[in-house]
């Protein structure tokens, strides 16, 4: 038998083999060859194979497919003016003639939107008193010509306090229940006159400039001992008189405060007449230094009473004004004019007409 060379036989069969290798993984790499389209990947076989693949810091794992929503045109805004920016205010009783709001809303209510507290005894008042009026509580000398005949000296020994108040927030504002009490005494050459008594038990209400009160009062009227022995055929005439008494009073620009009194007789003794007293007034006080505490006030104030059938009993003050901004609390010096009927109530009908000075401390 005859023997085959076997060295050209393997060499061919090596390259048979290998040519057998490259035709089958030919497929497994299809970026090699365009002869079809790979197969499309799906997010859970790259989850897949992205957990299996261990992590490096310099490959991030491909994103899965996501379906994007159409984006919306860009919205242009609008530019809004400086002083549109801030908020606005709502109007409130919008006056539709000038267009414009008549007040803040604050001021349109009667109440307060925060809490109140109880202040025991505070130390000023809300209805403060007027300044004017022959009758009111606060302390007194006048030295005045009503007699003529000699210097006369009226007096006043009184004051009005407060025993608890509701109170907001903000300074003079508020509900309080006052009392008071004064004692009127008129010398002549020493000698008592005539006194008069006055007590009271006001609820007081004062907010955004307005001020009120809604109370009992009390009045009597007594002859004075010297004036009894120098007049011993006179007539006595008991007076007094227990009222409700209402009153409303405003203040503008923090200088000018205009008020009303209203007081109806429930229990009268002797004075004639009907039973409704009416009073007014005016007053003016305004600091022109800044740092100088004297500042000059006006007043007038206008009586009406009954028992006096309704005339008019005027007083009006000028002078110098010391007070306190916190508590209201002041000391004046003015020079007083009245003209009237008596303001004491035993000498209801007599006509007075005189001019004095008078130093008062206001409560």
């Amino acid at each position: 038998m005859d023997r085959v060379p076997l060295a050209p036989l393997a060499g061919g069969s090596c390259r048979a083999c290998l040519l057998v290798l490259i035709c089958y993984f030919l497929p497994l790499f299809p970026g090699l060859t365009d002869a079809e389209e790979p197969a499309p990947v799906s997010a859970s076989t790259t989850s897949d194979a992205v957990s299996a693949t261990p992590a490096r810091e310099d490959m991030l794992p491909a994103p899965a497919e996501v379906k994007q929503e159409p984006i919306p045109a860009p919205h242009q805004e609008v530019p809004v003016p400086p002083e549109l920016a801030g908020e606005v205010p709502p109007l409130v009783n919008l006056a539709l003639e000038s267009g414009q709001a008549n007040r803040d809303t604050s001021k349109s209510k009667l109440f307060w939107d925060e809490k109140l507290c109880l202040v025991w005894v505070p130390d000023s008042l809300l209805w403060e008193v007027p300044w004017a009026n022959q009758r009111e509580p606060r302390m007194y000398t006048k030295f005045n010509n009503a007699l003529r005949h000699s210097t006369t000296i009226d007096t006043d020994i009184g004051a009005e306090w407060g025993i608890f108040r509701l109170a907001a927030d903000k300074p003079h504002e508020g509900v309080q229940v006052d009392m008071f009490a004064a004692v009127f005494t008129r010398f002549d050459n020493g000698a008592l006159m005539a006194d008069d008594y006055r007590v009271g038990a006001p609820l007081t209400y004062a907010k955004d400039g307005w001020e009120a009160k809604v109370g009992y009062e009390h009045t009597s009227a007594h002859y004075g001992d010297k004036f009894i022995d120098h007049n011993p055929d006179f007539p006595r005439r008991s007076f007094t008189r227990d009222e409700i008494v209402t009153a409303l009073a405003y203040r503008f620009w923090d200088q000018f405060r205009v008020y009303g009194q209203v007081g109806y007789a429930f229990g009268k003794r002797r004075p004639p007449g009907g039973d409704e007293r009416y009073d007014v007034g005016l007053e003016w006080s305004y600091p022109l230094f800044a740092h100088f505490p004297v500042q000059p006030f006006v007043a007038l104030d206008l009586d009406f009473r009954p028992e006096q059938n309704y005339v008019t009993n005027r007083t009006i003050q000028v002078g110098t004004r010391w007070a306190d901004p916190r508590t209201r609390r002041a000391v004046r010096l003015a020079l007083e004019y009245y003209d009237g009927r008596n303001p004491f109530g035993g000498f209801i009908h007599r006509n007075e007409n005189w001019v004095g000075v008078s130093l008062l401390l206001d409560w």
